[in-house]
């Protein structure tokens, strides 16, 4: 399978003509899009441009009812978006608080040497609530099985198992603990 590797773009939109009131909105449009010159300008906008512009879009939104719709569909899926980011930052800090926790248990000299461990631990309710870590420790195998008593949590679990059996494995062999890993969420 080809990888196609990703690359920072920047898109800044052309001048348009002021022949119509077309282009004079397309022209109103691409200077809110040019990000670029809002990062390199050296004072912040006076309160007469931030009214300026707000005038325009007031009149924008008057003549152009699919603007209006599509802008609000857009503030919307911001918020949206903004929460699903921050869940999937959460659940990401999440695994890796946990991987190191788990590796650490089992790279310590004293629970490896003594042979085979089953352990029973509640994780934070304020992190997953309602569930139970149980965790079987030999020699060569490491099993995590996640009690869960709400369904929202195990939904949750099942959809980012991969991504903490992924940190895991990479703790374990940043460690130098090579054990088969198994991980279930009942």
């Amino acid at each position: 399978m080809s990888r196609i590797n990703s690359r920072p773009v920047r898109v800044i939109a052309a001048p348009a003509q002021a022949s119509s009131s077309a282009a004079s909105t397309r022209m109103r449009r691409s200077r809110h899009a040019d990000f670029a010159a809002l990062l390199r300008r050296d004072e912040p906008p006076a309160p007469d441009d931030l009214l300026a512009s707000q005038h325009d879009e007031d009149e924008q939104k008057r003549h152009d009812p699919q603007a209006s719709l599509a802008q609000r569909i857009g503030s919307a899926s911001q918020r949206v978006v903004a929460a699903l980011l921050r869940r999937e930052q959460q659940m990401l800090e999440l695994a890796h608080v946990l991987a190191r926790h788990i590796a650490e248990f089992a790279s310590n000299p004293a629970i490896r040497h003594a042979g085979h461990w089953e352990v029973a631990l509640r994780i934070d309710p304020q992190r997953l609530p309602g569930t139970q870590l149980h965790l079987t420790l030999s020699p060569a195998v490491l099993l995590l099985r996640f009690d869960v008593e709400t369904a929202d949590t195990r939904e949750l679990l099942l959809h980012h198992a991969g991504l903490l059996e992924r940190e895991l494995r990479r703790v374990l062999a940043s460690i130098g603990e090579a054990r088969t890993l198994e991980l279930t969420v009942h």
